[in-house]
């Protein structure tokens, strides 16, 4: 696996550009790392203060379009949803209807203005004198007492409180936030306007919370394909599943895979488990790293693949599932298990892969990359390349995991080869540049007092391989949002496929010898072949201008909203509602929360037919109690007023009343209201105390009767509802995470988002991210894994036997290429546990065997679910460790890399980027897992497995580069590393290979792998092997076909292992 000079070409003058800054800090890195997330936000993270800002601007229109107060609009909004448009529309259609249905009423039911006598509040019974009355628009007169004790109470019971109505219980007139504001304590306010912000963003459906736990922001999203979202709490997640980023799967196929793995939880047991016994030795091995590429301890010292166990001198990719040809009803069962294990595993090992590859660039840049930068005598931009090649690895595993859950569910079998093509491709870009940045890096930590010689050949081997990885899944995601639409019928693009294939066969023979070391040849020039790089000694000036793009999608589709950004929608929709309508923004908000913030709903209903949305969410014109008299009953303004509720008489100012009337003093008030917040979010839509009323109790009620802390809870009710009840929005799922997402369509499929919490997951089904794979896919996949919990238990498992000398094995690094201890030093590939001498580091594809029975049957879907469910669980768990090698290396090793190689942090970002990729990669791979396991179509699960399995082997190599080769430049010594440029240019140039293979394998997927043909198969296609049926039946577009041949003389003049 060791790379020459001549490996990492330059794609425009053929010219290596590689050059040794030296001492000089002046040295200028401008590396841009480039991966496959959208790099156009389509979204915006939006804080509280903005969300507060959205949210009373939406108020003050609603307010002035519709012509009335903020209290009324409030309550339209709420009840509509915070969608002013819809409020809008419906208002002008048939306000009366709107008054009705949301409880603000024009006119009160009871009016108690015609008497000087003390007004009996209808809770307590008490009378009291008109000022400690309390009223809504319905009239009914309750003590502010009683109104404070029914706002608190309605506060208390949740967001409900957000749409009270008068105590009265046949009146629907809705308790505004001015009654809110008047009578409850300052906690129950501020729990009301809690309430209030959060339906913003929960109602509405233009923002969402960013999922990440403990994250506040939330995400306003706009017009686009893709979900993904990136908040500012870090955490990348889908805004329209709110699970993790999954570009460019979509949400449905992440959803199903989600729901498969959470369903087989008996399979999720299996696949997490940990160790597996060395296929040579039989030892037991822990995969602690990343990678799958195991190598067992000695005297054993087998290299072997972790997940399909085949020793890595022959091993190639195992990403591919097999079907055992059988009538054995029981033999299928088995088969559909082992090929869901299949997929899931990989999914799972690229997650893994994943988090270890975020972990590993954490803690280069926090620890490592100083320390880097001193040993090689760099500053800490001239290893950027370092950080890239890291980002490139963190976001192809991402993609790659999910590209596992989109292969699961491909049915079609014209499109299986092509997808498995471009995921094998991908997978084994992935696997060579997560090996370089994991491993290779390693030996430039070690103090030396003069920088590594090899560092220069290093930094081109990385960079190369950072740009090939990115290359390589471009094309699969590429051709995953295609739909691998280019699968065609025509035979003669098959043949021509075939010859590519057979080009690209003698491509991987040439390029993969077993030795693993790069040599100062691995880097060359594209189209020159020319070397030109150069050693600048103590220089730093010199600039170094690498660009490692990944494969996070460069274009956002949403936007990250902080809380405040969520209120100041909220607050928008509000006052367009208000301002459209004519209505106040208390009357807005019971609407737009009744039409979950769908202002341009609120608005068709309301010009529609005003009277009967009014009766609908309890907004009365006219109240159905009316205490106010005439002229002629002066004497009767005096009189008091009873309450509802408690039965005592008070004057009209201790009575309260929403727009049916009914009075009720403002304690009784106080305590309903209360009582509703303290129940929950059904407070938001909280009625008039009265059974019979449906006046809707606005926020002006709720405000006017209810203490601080509960007024608050009614608010954050409210501002969660607009992201829970509208459309356009979601909390980001990450736990503790306050951000929300706003979703948009701008042409992407990909629902994938990263927030800013650093939780990426897909906005449509909420999983993680599990771009390319779709979402439907996911939630089979993890509803399939949650049911299969033993074969899960045993697919997760962290340990295996070493398949030379079968002592256990614990994977901790990031990258599935494993080495046995000594004196075994079996190496192997972690997923299917192949020799890596014969293994290029990708298993991707599912392969069935052939049974007769019925309990083979069975047996084989065992074996099917479990080859997923292992490959799937490995990469998650390969991608966490990442994750964790990524904090581990920014927090601590950066420094002590950047000390030891006398090389500035900057410089030293190429092996953070590296773990970025292979964290993405990791979380790519795991996916895809997920998808071949669904994947059906034979002539696309081949091609899906090819790509899969090159994406998988290119990440191996990324991750174990990455993850072993970096550990030696740890090592403190009096001079710089001499082999740090070399191995910066390796873990670069595998950085930039394997997010070429994911962004290949991405594409497809994408694209539906509809590159591939459906074909008529042969009767004896079943005695065929799998090369043959795949160069049989598989074929290519031409414009595949041309920028593949391209692409391979490209690999051809350079980039080969050694």
């Amino acid at each position: 696996m060791d790379y020459s000079d001549d490996d990492m070409i330059d794609n425009e003058s053929g010219e290596e550009n590689n050059s040794d800054g030296g001492g000089n800090e002046s040295y200028n890195y401008n590396a841009a790392v480039d991966t496959i997330i959208l790099s156009e936000k389509s979204y915006v993270i939006i804080k509280e203060e903005e969300i507060l800002k959205l949210q009373r601007d939406d108020i003050e229109r609603v307010s002035t379009i519709l012509f009335l107060s903020q209290v009324e609009a409030i309550v339209l909004l709420l009840h509509y949803h915070w969608c002013v448009s819809k409020l809008e529309d419906e208002w002008f259609t048939d306000e009366e209807r709107i008054r009705k249905t949301v409880g603000i009423l024009k006119e009160p039911v009871v009016d108690v203005n015609g008497t000087e006598v003390d007004i009996q509040c209808g809770i307590c019974f008490e009378s009291y004198t008109r000022k400690e009355i309390a009223r809504v628009s319905c009239g009914h007169p309750y003590c502010k007492t009683c109104w404070t004790g029914y706002i608190t109470t309605k506060i208390e019971d949740g967001p409900g409180c957000l749409r009270v109505k008068c105590p009265e219980p046949s009146c629907y007139a809705v308790v505004g936030q001015d009654m809110i504001d008047e009578v409850t304590e300052k906690k129950d306010k501020d729990k009301y306007y809690r309430y209030f912000l959060r339906s913003y963003v929960e109602d509405g459906k233009k923002m969402k919370w960013c999922p990440s736990p403990g994250c506040e922001y939330a995400v306003e999203f706009g017009e686009s394909s893709g979900y993904n979202v990136a908040c500012l709490c870090s955490y990348r997640f889908c805004w329209n599943c709110s699970e993790d980023a999954h570009s460019p799967v979509d949400c449905e196929t992440v959803s199903k895979w989600i729901f498969k793995n959470q369903d087989e939880s008996e399979n999720k047991n299996w696949i997490l488990a940990n160790s597996k016994p060395c296929p040579k030795c039989k030892r037991p091995i822990e995969k602690s790293h990343g990678c799958n590429h195991m190598t067992c301890s000695a005297s054993c010292g087998h290299r072997f693949c972790w997940i399909c166990g085949k020793s890595y001198s022959d091993h190639y990719a195992c990403n591919n599932y097999v079907e055992d040809a059988d009538h054995d009803k029981r033999t299928l069962l088995q088969s559909e298990i082992k090929r869901y294990t299949h997929y899931y595993v990989r999914w799972a090992e690229n997650q893994s892969s994943r988090l270890k590859a975020m972990s590993d660039l954490e803690k280069f840049q926090s620890v490592q990359l100083k320390q880097l930068s001193d040993n090689q005598c760099k500053p800490k931009i001239d290893l950027q390349f370092i950080v890239d090649a890291w980002l490139q690895i963190i976001e192809c595993r991402r993609v790659l995991k999910w590209t596992y859950a989109y292969g699961y569910y491909l049915d079609n079998l014209a499109k299986r080869p092509l997808f498995e093509y471009l995921q094998g491709e991908a997978e084994t870009g992935l696997e060579r540049l997560h090996h370089c940045a994991e491993n290779e890096l390693k030996q430039f930590f070690i103090k030396s007092e003069d920088p590594s010689d090899t560092f220069n050949a290093f930094r081109m081997k990385l960079t190369g391989l950072t740009k090939v990885t990115k290359t390589y899944f471009d094309n699969l995601v590429k051709a995953l949002e295609n739909g691998l639409a280019d699968v065609t019928k025509s035979s003669e693009e098959s043949a021509d496929f075939l010859e590519t294939q057979k080009l690209y066969d003698a491509y991987i023979r040439f390029l993969q010898p077993p030795v693993m070391d790069f040599s100062d040849d691995d880097m060359i020039d594209n189209k020159s072949g020319e070397e030109n790089y150069s050693y600048g000694g103590g220089n730093e000036s010199d600039d170094y201008n690498d660009v490692v793009d990944t494969i996070i999608p460069s274009e956002k589709s949403y936007v990250i909203l902080k809380e405040e950004d969520i209120l100041k929608l909220q607050r928008d929709d509000i006052e367009r509602v208000s301002s459209i309508l004519s209505l106040s923004q208390v009357e807005v908000i019971v609407l737009l929360l009744h039409y979950n913030w769908c202002v341009s709903k609120v608005e068709d209903e309301w010009f529609t037919d005003e009277e009967r949305i009014r009766k609908a969410v309890g907004l009365l014109k006219e109240p159905v109690v009316d205490f106010n008299g005439g002229e002629k009953d002066k004497k009767c303004r005096k009189v008091n007023i009873q309450c509802g509720i408690c039965f005592e008489s008070y004057t009209r100012e201790e009575i309260a009343r929403v727009s049916c009337g009914h009075p009720y003093c403002k304690t009784c008030w106080a305590g309903y209201i209360t009582t509703k917040i303290e129940d929950g979010p059904g407070c938001l839509r909280v009625k008039c105390p009265e059974p019979s009323c449906s006046a809707a109790v606005g926020k002006d009620m709720i405000e006017d009767v209810t203490e601080t802390k509960v007024n608050e809870k009614y608010s954050r009710y409210i501002l969660r509802s607009y992201v829970e009840d509208g459309k356009k929005i979601k909390w980001c799922p990450s736990p503790g995470c306050g951000y929300a997402v706003e979703f948009g369509v701008n042409g992407s499929s990909s629902y994938d988002v990263s927030c800013l919490c650093s939780y990426r997951f897909c906005w449509n089904c909420s999983e993680d991210a599990h771009s390319p794979v779709d979402c439907d896919t996911v939630s089979k996949w993890i509803f399939k894994n949650q049911d299969e919990s033993e074969n899960k238990n045993w697919m997760l498992a962290n340990s295996k036997p070493c398949p030379e000398c079968k002592r256990p094995i614990e994977k901790n690094d990031g990258c599935n290429h494993m080495t046995c201890s000594a004196p075994c030093g079996h190496e192997f590939c972690w997923i299917c546990l192949k020799a890596y001498r014969r293994h290029s580091g990708a298993c991707n594809r599912f392969v069935v065997e052939q049974a007769e029975s019925k309990r083979a049957l069975l047996q084989s879907e065992i074996k099917r679910y479990t080859h997923y469910y292992v490959r799937w669980a490995e990469n998650q768990s390969s991608r966490l460790k990442a994750m964790r090698d990524l904090e581990k290396l920014q927090s601590v090793q950066l420094k002590e890399l950047s000390d030891n190689q006398c090389t500035s942090e900057t410089q030293l970002q190429f092996t953070v980027d590296a773990w970025l990729q292979i964290i993405e990669c990791r979380r790519v791979l795991k996916w895809t897992y997920a998808y071949g396991y669904y994947l059906q179509d034979l002539p696309k699960r081949k091609f899906f497995e090819y790509l899969q399995g090159e994406a998988e082997s290119g990440l191996e190599r990324l991750h174990h580069c990455a993850e072993n080769e970096l550990k030696q430049f740890f090592i403190k010594s009096e001079d710089p590393s001499d082999t740090f440029n070399a191995f910066r240019m390796k873990l670069t140039g595998l950085t930039t290979v394997t997010k070429t293979y994911f962004e290949n394998l991405v594409k497809a997927l994408e694209n539906g792998l509809a590159d591939v043909t459906h074909n008529e198969f042969p009767p004896d296609n079943e005695t065929k092997s799998t090369q043959e049926k795949y160069e049989e039946y598989q074929d290519y577009e031409d414009d595949f076909l041309e920028t593949q041949r391209l692409y391979d003389e490209a690999l051809l003049s350079g980039c080969y292992y050694d």
